[in-house]
């Protein structure tokens, strides 16, 4: 059962991270890439992809320069350790992104709604009191003229 992105967790993202390295190393797929809502600010949200698999290295570092850490048990074993715990929070972090775009884009809808509904109600306002005070005034003419007569 898939359940909403309100209702996802950590423990959920986790599963879903070792699932997907499960797969990738089966060689089912060569490259996964995360597509999802960045949240900017309330009025802006801009579509994101990230490559999650193979980890690339960021753009401007060197590649020819020395690593000197010493990794015990050994590199492989801590990188096997602690992608999932990656990948479960970059997941995570796209989630609560794209839930937070979605919120905004409600909120700033319902804002512009509401806006909109209030000027209608002013102009709708505006017409009734403009026909009525025409129906005043077409009274009183009769009323008038029937006076005169």
């Amino acid at each position: 059962a898939c359940a909403g992105v309100e209702n996802m967790n950590v423990s959920r993202c986790y599963r879903l991270a070792q699932l997907l390295l499960e797969e990738f190393e089966k060689g089912t797929y060569g490259e996964l890439f995360l597509v999802y809502t960045s949240f900017k600010t309330m009025m802006s949200q801009e579509p994101e992809v990230v490559q999650l698999l193979p980890i690339l290295p960021e753009e401007g570092m060197k590649k020819d320069k020395p690593v000197s850490t010493v990794y015990d048990p050994g590199a492989k074993e801590v990188l096997e350790a602690v992608m999932p715990d990656y990948l479960a929070g970059t997941l995570y972090s796209a989630l609560c992104n794209s839930f937070l775009s979605e919120v905004a884009s409600r909120r700033s809808a319902m804002d512009s709604a509401t806006k909109n509904a209030g000027e209608m109600i002013s102009d709708l306002k505006l017409r009734f009191n403009r026909a009525r005070q025409g129906a005043i005034t077409q009274e009183i003419t009769e009323i008038v003229a029937g006076a005169e007569q």
